[in-house]
């Protein structure tokens, strides 16, 4: 069927497609994950009426495997992205919460879950601001603004590769600095100027699938003692 021409001032055109649905993308270098994160993905609770598509990448560095996630989302013109890592298990309705933080503020881009280093003690890959480590003053249940997150659990709005030239994403290390692909990212949308909100009741577990262990914000870590309401984290996860 053709399209149908939108003529004005003796010009015509082709009416641009409107972005719907949420892409989906595991970029995994080594395609393998704990069997509670394809749990949790497949038992996620979504909102009504909203299409779905995959975008997952196997066998790339984690950089070019989100700019190769991105130019599929491009191409199936969907509205959001939601990144999750192979060894990051978020909540069953961590989708959905994530797309209603990204509804209410317009100037949002980014909505990210909360998740910790694999690291004694662990961190929440929260951050304030560039250079300044990981930020512990907020609380759990809360919802808030920041400079960066990790991009284990993190939706974007389709809309920010508008705003942003390519490389979206770019590991880069030297004696000197050592900068993630994420906080590339995060970076990137702040010099854009819009907005990273952060659902601070999205607790995730983060796996070291080699040792066997599981990293998760500690009970005794001040957004945890000090939380306004209980967290949604992963059920039924044994360490």
């Amino acid at each position: 069927m053709s399209e149908t021409l939108i003529v004005q001032d003796g010009i015509a055109s082709i009416p641009k497609a409107v972005k719907r649905g949420l892409a989906i993308s595991i970029v995994s270098g080594r395609a393998t994950c704990p069997v509670e994160m394809v749990t949790a993905m497949s038992m996620q609770s979504w909102p009504t009426n909203i299409s779905l598509h995959l975008a997952n990448v196997y066998g790339a560095d984690t950089d070019q495997g989100r700019i190769n996630a991105v130019k599929e989302s491009i191409e199936r013109n969907c509205k959001y992205l939601w990144f999750v890592d192979d060894d990051t298990v978020p909540p069953f309705d961590a989708g959905r919460h994530l797309l209603y933080l990204l509804e209410q503020h317009p100037r949002a881009m980014v909505a990210a879950g909360v998740y910790c280093t694999r690291s004694t003690p662990p961190e929440p890959t929260i951050y304030v601001e560039e250079g300044g480590g990981a930020d512990w003053s907020w609380k759990v249940g809360e919802k808030f603004q920041r400079w960066g997150a990790g991009t284990g659990c993190m939706m974007i709005n389709m809309e920010i590769f508008n705003h942003i030239e390519e490389p979206w994403f770019l590991t880069s290390s030297s004696a000197e600095h050592r900068e993630t692909d994420d906080l590339y990212f995060c970076k990137k949308v702040a010099a854009a100027g819009f907005e990273l909100w952060v659902d601070g009741s999205i607790l995730c577990h983060h796996y070291d699938l080699e040792r066997g262990a599981v990293y998760m914000l500690p009970r005794n870590s001040y957004p945890y003692v000090n939380r306004i309401s209980e967290p949604r984290e992963p059920r039924n996860v044994f360490v």
